[in-house]
């Protein structure tokens, strides 16, 4: 530079008042980049020499900060949920096993973290299609470092905790829910590979995953400590509402309406006693108090009135239930409906009797006035000795087997009465 050596305009003393100071201050300077001194100030010029590639002649310029970035430590990358799809949906598999292998794509990280529940099964999945590879060495050690670290247990936990899983929680764990089969289907994969490449490592991992079964039953829905006193059907039970929510009010919910279905156990369900509500007045609930009732036919086993127990309760009402169950029972072979569906559990289904009877059959499109789907509903009622129609309410179920009944009393003419009306509304 021309100029190098001498003062211009570019070269001027550093007062805190000066334009060029303050652009100093901004991080810009407007002298060339052989000529920035340490100082950043008059008579600190460095001439170009053997000294250009001396790191600890990096000058210094007021209001610039040193970067020290290259000397923290930086967190491990870990593979996210979207890299693991596209892991799933690739076909080579000795791609996508270089590619857990890479230290850099953050795989083992990701099995060293805490995961979501789509995160578990997604893992579960890819786990079990690199069984497929024929490279035993590298699928062995990706197996072994998945059973080894700590997302072995969280699907331990994962598991113990489908049981009692509720709607809000199946929200947040779809992949499972969505294909069940497919889950298990690769557990059993993985188990099946893991023995054979590592028999000895495998029996370790197994009598672990039994003690830790043996050990982890979870909790069922509404577990109470009770005692069944001796000579008596109805039992009122006392509870512990004191630690309750008080946003949940038990005398206003629809827990322990009469004829809840209750089951009694003392030996972790091996053994059952079932009983229902009787009784769920407002005052007795605010006692924590229950009557529970046993059936006048129930022969209750001896040495169990002082015994402690374990109470649940059926999330489904059980009184409908109960009486169809009743009037069931009750019911002979020869007089029992459908019974080759319902006792026999046949899947073929026949045609109804009067169709033998039917000389010609014409076709018509949705008669009363029938959407497609209640056509199609309609059509099967009439066709078939045993039918179920089932949809969301207002749908129009009422209203098609209204029309079902009216089909089949306006043509009493092509079946009898018994027969048509015993196999199809029935």
């Amino acid at each position: 530079h021309k100029n190098w050596g001498k003062r211009d305009d570019d070269q001027v003393p550093n007062f805190p008042g000066n334009e060029k100071t303050r652009e100093r201050n901004r991080g810009f300077d407007p002298r060339p980049e052989c000529g920035r001194g340490r100082g950043g100030g008059r008579g600190h010029y460095r001439v170009p020499g053997n000294n250009d590639n001396d790191d600890n002649d990096r000058g210094f310029f007021p209001g610039k900060k040193e970067n020290n970035e290259s000397n923290r430590t930086r967190k491990p990358h870990q593979m996210g949920f979207k890299a693991l799809e596209e892991l799933i949906d690739n076909d080579n598999i000795e791609e996508i096993i270089l590619d857990l292998n890479d230290g850099k794509k953050g795989f083992k990280t990701l099995l060293g973290s805490t995961l979501s529940t789509d995160m578990i099964v997604l893992v579960v999945k890819l786990l079990a299609k690199i069984c497929d590879s024929a490279f035993n060495a590298s699928k062995t050690s990706i197996l072994q470092f998945a059973i080894e670290s700590d997302f072995s247990k969280q699907v331990t936990s994962f598991v113990t905790g489908l049981a009692i899983q509720d709607s809000k929680d199946k929200m947040h764990n779809k992949y499972f829910w969505k294909d069940i089969d497919d889950f298990w289907n690769n557990i059993i994969k993985i188990s099946e590979h893991y023995n054979d490449l590592l028999p000895s490592s495998s029996c370790d991992f197994t009598v672990k995953l039994l003690k830790s079964v043996k050990f982890n039953i979870p909790p069922i829905e509404e577990i109470h400590s009770i005692h069944i006193s001796d000579g008596i059907k109805n039992k009122r039970i006392q509870f512990d509402f004191s630690k309750k929510n008080k946003k949940f009010e038990f005398e206003n919910s629809k827990r322990f309406m009469f004829g809840s279905l209750l089951c009694f156990t003392d030996d972790r369900f091996k053994t059952l006693l079932f009983g229902k509500i009787v009784d769920r007045k407002e005052e007795l609930l605010k006692n924590g108090q229950l009557i529970v009732g046993f059936n006048s036919d129930m022969e209750l086993p001896a040495g169990l009135y002082h015994k402690s127990f374990l109470l649940v309760e059926s999330k489904v009402y059980f009184e409908p239930y109960y009486q169809v169950l009743t009037v069931l029972k009750n019911m002979t072979i020869e007089h029992f409906p459908m019974e080759r569906y319902i006792i026999q559990v046949r899947t073929d289904t026949k045609p109804p009797r009067y169709l033998s009877n039917i000389d010609h059959i014409f076709t018509f499109s949705q008669p009363y006035g029938l959407n497609e789907a209640q056509d199609k509903a309609f059509q099967s009622a009439l066709t078939r000795e045993f039918a179920i129609i089932q949809g969301p309410p207002g749908t129009g179920k009422t209203f098609l087997a209204l029309n079902i009944a009216r089909t089949m009393l306006e043509n009493n003419e092509a079946c009898s009465w018994k027969d048509c009306w015993k196999q199809q509304m029935r």
